[in-house]
């Protein structure tokens, strides 16, 4: 993954790798980003721009069957709770 460019701004490698989505039942996926984006995305600034262009990464890394699923019911998690105002679970 060090040779790819950064998905988040395109800046060519070396990347570092970013678990994405991080989640904590369903698996890890990975995407490359820059050392700025890296820390951008733990700030949470980068998440709608690594939706947008994540899938496309993984299908032309041949990532796509392996990370869709952990994707998809991430996607899913998201989006219930911003529907509810409430997490999932309990810290």
């Amino acid at each position: 993954m060090l040779d790819h460019p950064c998905i988040g701004c395109g800046r060519r490698g070396p990347s570092e790798s970013h678990h994405f989505p991080l989640t904590r039942r369903f698996g890890t996926a990975t995407v490359p980003l820059c050392r700025v984006c890296h820390t951008a995305a733990h700030w949470g600034r980068l998440t709608e721009r690594l939706i947008e262009r994540a899938p496309a990464y993984w299908k032309a890394a041949g990532e796509w069957e392996s990370n869709h699923e952990v994707f998809e019911r991430w996607l899913a998690k998201r989006e219930y709770r911003r529907a509810t105002g409430g997490r999932l679970w309990m810290r």
